[in-house]
């Protein structure tokens, strides 16, 4: 779980994490999960794995339950009046995926604030050019790349998974006026 690793190491660098995610009734978090010193705000959205439906909307049409899941999460947020306000606040939000990417920036540009793209690679090249995130973060220089060429959609930097052992070793102090920053996955757990 990227987002897990950025939460991880944010937070215990002393920034204020929030984390908005998907769940299905019934369905708790994990425990590596409950322990992270973050924020939790979890809304209902269509589970990828519900026994009938995913297998039914993949027959219907390839990518159909990933879709529903994702318009489920962002409706969810939309209509929730707390979720709402702290996405409008937050002066950063931070995406993982593709679809959130582009629904969550589009929404976040209406309001004058950035919203952070990092994606592990390109399923709907038509969705991911209406991606209005201030910044792109690709997961490896091939999915850049081919953003960039194929796309014609500009990336900002690359982060590959995991972080150096570098970072660790140099001093990081939080400044006094640090900034809030929450990112948003609708990933279900089982």
């Amino acid at each position: 779980f990227r987002s897990v690793e950025f939460a991880r190491g944010l937070a215990g660098r002393g920034h204020d994490v929030s984390i908005i995610a998907g769940y299905w009734p019934g369905r708790s978090l994990p425990a590596d999960l409950i322990e992270l010193p973050v924020r939790w705000y979890r809304l209902p959205c269509i589970p990828l794995n519900l026994p009938v439906w995913g297998r039914l909307a993949e027959r219907l049409r390839p990518g159909l339950a990933l879709k529903s899941q994702s318009r489920s999460f962002y409706q969810a947020c939309r209509l929730h009046p707390g979720v709402a306000r702290l996405i409008a606040s937050f002066d950063v939000t931070l995406t993982f995926l593709e679809r959130e990417s582009v629904r969550f920036s589009g929404w976040r540009e209406q309001l004058g604030r950035p919203n952070v793209s990092y994606f592990p690679g390109v399923i709907d090249p038509n969705e991911l050019r209406r991606d209005r995130s201030r910044l792109r973060i690709a997961t490896s220089r091939t999915v850049a790349e081919q953003s960039v060429d194929v796309l014609k959609l500009p990336i900002d930097g690359v982060v590959r998974p995991g972080l150096s052992g570098a970072w660790s070793a140099v001093q990081y102090r939080v400044r006094p006026e640090g900034r809030r920053l929450i990112y948003v996955r609708s990933e279900e757990h089982t």
